[in-house]
């Protein structure tokens, strides 16, 4: 079961229905027939509903009366067990982030702002990876190599998107 993003068109949920972007949100709801979907904020839109499933909370908007143009995946804490958030057979969040970014590369165009962010296909799916250790100022030891990063987070925009 895997959530697969789908350039341009939506994401093909892990029920294998599609959440096809311009669903207005009565369709958005019928589609993902998820118990716990609730209203959420997402600044600048005219309407979010978000759910939490397999250890991935998964937000959907629209910016515009247009209908959805906006999926985002973000992790949760336990990162064991989460369900896979794909790109062409590529597990966005169970891979280092360069490894993650090489095997993308071979397909898509992608930019790479800073370390914790890509771009892929001219800002289509905007990956992140939260670059906190856990560790604060303290004066104990810190580890003598750094945690290898992953993505955690993960927004695919529609062609509409502003």
């Amino acid at each position: 079961m895997t959530f697969d993003l789908l350039l341009d068109q939506g994401v093909l949920l892990p029920s294998a229905l599609p959440l096809a972007f311009g669903l207005q949100r009565v369709e958005v709801l019928d589609v993902c027939h998820a118990a716990d979907i609730h209203d959420v904020f997402v600044c600048g839109t005219v309407w979010a509903i978000a759910f939490e499933t397999g250890g991935i909370i998964v937000t959907m908007s629209a910016a515009t009366a247009r209908g959805l143009d906006a999926v985002s995946f973000r992790r949760t804490d336990s990162a064991v067990g989460t369900m896979p958030v794909a790109l062409d057979n590529v597990d966005l969040f169970g891979w280092p982030t360069d490894d993650v970014v090489t095997a993308l590369a071979d397909s898509h165009l992608v930019e790479r702002p800073a370390p914790t962010n890509a771009w892929i296909d001219h800002r289509r799916v905007l990956l992140h990876c939260d670059s906190s250790d856990g560790s604060n100022n303290s004066a104990r030891r810190r580890p003598k190599r750094a945690p290898t990063p992953y993505f955690d987070f993960a927004c695919l925009y529609s062609p509409h998107h502003p």
